[in-house]
C-alpha cells in the first residue's frame, strides 16, 4: 500500500494494529467454534448461530488481512490477473459481506432471546435446525448480492498499488453507499435494541409467577444478558461494518489521500 510507504513510522503502526485486530479476531472467533465442537452438549441451534456469527467474523478478518497486511508481504499481480485478485481477495468485497451476515446474525440472536423471554414455554418460538439453516443460507446469499457491485468494479491501481472501484456512474455510490450504512448500522441497531429493551421489560413480569416459572425466566433473562453483552461487543470489535472496521477504512483513506497529495505536489 504505496499510500503510506513514505512514512515508516505510519507504516509499522498501521500494519501492527491490523495485525493485531485482526489476530485477536482469529483467535477469539476460533475458540468459540471449539469449544461448540469439543463439547457435545453445547452443540445446540442455538450455539450454532453462535458459531456462525464467529465464522462470518473470521471471514472478515481474514479478508482485513488480505487488503491491508499481504500487500506489503507479497507484490500484487498487475493488469487482469491484478483485477481478478482484487475482485475474490485483496479488494475488501468479502469484508462487507461478511460484515451484512454478521450483522443478520446479531439481530436474529436479539429476537430469539426476545421471544424466550416473553414466550419461555412455547417451543416452537425456539431456534431449530431448519431455522438456522434457512438463516444462514438468506445471510450469505442477501450479504453476496447486496454487495456484487464490489465485486464487479473492484480494479487494481498500479499507481498507488493498490485496489480501488471504478464505478460507471457516480449514482452507483450515491444511492449504495448511503444504504449501506442504514442496512449496516442504524437497522441492526435499532432493532437489537428494541428488542433488548423489550426482553427486559418483559422479564419483569416473571415476579407474578410461582418459584418454579421465576426460575425459568430467571435462567432465561441471565441467557439473554450474555447475548445481549456478545451483540455489543460483536457490534463495536468483531463486526466490519461497525465502529472498528470503519475507523481502519477512513484511516486508510486519509492516508492515500495525503499521500496522493504529497506526490501531486511534487509532480
Amino acid at each position: 500500500m504505496s499510500f503510506y510507504k513514505n512514512s515508516e513510522g505510519a507504516q509499522i503502526g498501521i500494519t501492527a494494529a491490523f495485525c493485531f485486530l485482526v489476530i485477536v479476531d482469529l483467535i477469539g472467533n476460533t475458540l468459540v467454534c471449539l469449544v461448540v465442537y469439543r463439547n457435545r452438549i453445547m452443540r445446540t441451534p442455538m450455539n450454532y448461530l453462535l458459531v456462525h456469527l464467529a465464522a462470518s467474523d473470521i471471514t472478515v478478518a481474514i479478508f482485513i488481512a488480505a487488503r491491508f497486511i499481504f500487500p506489503l508481504l507479497f507484490e500484487h499481480p498487475k493488469g487482469r490477473a491484478g483485477d481478478v485478485v482484487c475482485q475474490l481477495f485483496t479488494g475488501g468485497a468479502f469484508i462487507w459481506v461478511g460484515a451484512l451476515v454478521s450483522a443478520f446474525s446479531l439481530v436474529f440472536i436479539a429476537l430469539e432471546r426476545y421471544l424466550a423471554v416473553k414466550f419461555p414455554y412455547d417451543e416452537r418460538k425456539r431456534v431449530t435446525t431448519v431455522k438456522l439453516k434457512c438463516v444462514v443460507v438468506f445471510s450469505w446469499a442477501f450479504a453476496a448480492s447486496w454487495n456484487l457491485p464490489l465485486f464487479l468494479y473492484a480494479r487494481y491501481d498500479p499507481v498507488s498499488e493498490f485496489c480501488r472501484f471504478q464505478w460507471p456512474t457516480a449514482t452507483i455510490t450515491q444511492v449504495h453507499s448511503p444504504l449501506s450504512a442504514v442496512l449496516y448500522g442504524v437497522l441492526p441497531i435499532s432493532i437489537m435494541t428494541y428488542l433488548y429493551l423489550q426482553a427486559v421489560v418483559s422479564s419483569f413480569g416473571y415476579l407474578d409467577h410461582g418459584p418454579t416459572e421465576q426460575a425459568t425466566l430467571h435462567q432465561k433473562v441471565r441467557s439473554d444478558s450474555g447475548h445481549r453483552k456478545r451483540g455489543l461487543l460483536d457490534l463495536l470489535d468483531t463486526q466490519p461494518g461497525s465502529v472498528r472496521h470503519l475507523f481502519i477504512q477512513h484511516t486508510a483513506n486519509v492516508l492515500r489521500r495525503t499521500h496522493d497529495k504529497h506526490r501531486l505536489g511534487h509532480s
